[in-house]
């Protein structure tokens, strides 16, 4: 796993290139797709091209890894379900909870 910062920086990047070069651009289609006066279905955005292509990626490659984890493999399945909640084997985060003093707890309740 990637350092936080490197994590923000390469976030970071991927989202400029998101807002300045992705949704500025397009590919217009030949026909219209669903004849209609409006004008819709006429062209399909490059950002709504890669979040079709991120979208079936992350399916293709949790259904490898579930693959892999069911051949026997001591394999931790890191693509959590895209379908429902994640268990918390399969969560990507691990958060931890403060632990409480009884001491702190008396304290507030004085």
């Amino acid at each position: 796993t990637l350092r936080p910062i490197t994590q923000f920086i390469v976030g970071l990047g991927l989202y400029i290139f998101h807002l300045r070069i992705l949704t500025q651009h397009g590919i217009t289609f030949p026909f219209q797709l669903i004849p209609n006066d409006e004008g819709w279905f006429q062209s399909i955005g490059l950002d709504s091209l890669a979040g079709m292509f991120s979208l079936f990626g992350m399916i293709w490659l949790r259904k490898s890894s579930m693959k892999h984890a069911a051949k026997g493999n001591d394999v931790k399945v890191v693509v959590p379900s895209v379908w429902s909640d994640p268990t918390h084997d399969e969560a990507p985060w691990k958060l931890r909870r403060p632990k409480r003093n009884k001491n702190n707890k008396a304290k507030k309740e004085r």
